[in-house]
């Protein structure tokens, strides 16, 4: 979604500026939503996981050579902190309070892939010694300003404790 190349981290305030296909098709789609209308409120979702959602455990199982070639900076929301944001939303609509128009859902702890995988590697009590870090490479630091403002606290403030749940 973020298409700019910057070492800033970005936030709901910043203007995205998407570099393929499926970034342009996602504002294509908040322009959309926009010209509702209905008043609309769009949430940018950061990489979604949770106890259904296990693609990095079993990518941190997996062969480390089998792992991406580069080490890109990586945000992500626990699925129950996303879907409780949301409740938290529409209870602030029903007793007429205002909400923005577009909110960053994520646990604005960005963290390199490999940083991620390499823990839970080592929560699963696997081999980490042969582990090579390619560089980083790319990627976008995110933080929500505007989910902070509301006062919603996460149950997954970063990415140990919702893997730690996942994992027990």
């Amino acid at each position: 979604m973020y298409g700019q190349k910057t070492t800033k981290i970005l936030s709901e305030l910043d203007i995205a500026e998407p570099s393929d296909y499926g970034g342009e098709a996602l504002m294509e789609a908040e322009t959309v939503a926009r010209q509702l209308k209905d008043k609309a409120t769009i949430l940018r979702l950061s990489g979604i996981y949770g106890p259904n959602r296990k693609r990095m455990i079993q990518l941190a199982q997996s062969n480390p050579g089998n792992w991406p070639a580069t080490n890109n900076w990586s945000n992500r929301i626990h699925e129950e902190d996303a879907a409780r944001f949301i409740v938290f939303l529409m209870k602030r609509i029903m007793m007429n309070e205002s909400i923005e128009p577009l909110y960053l859902v994520t646990d604005g702890v960005p963290t390199k892939q490999y940083d991620v995988l390499t823990w839970i590697r080592n929560r699963l009590q696997l081999t980490t010694d042969t582990i090579e870090l390619p560089i980083l490479e790319s990627g976008k630091q995110l933080q929500s300003v505007l989910l902070n403002q509301t006062g919603f606290v996460l149950k997954y403030p970063d990415f140990t404790y919702g893997y730690e749940a996942i994992i027990d």
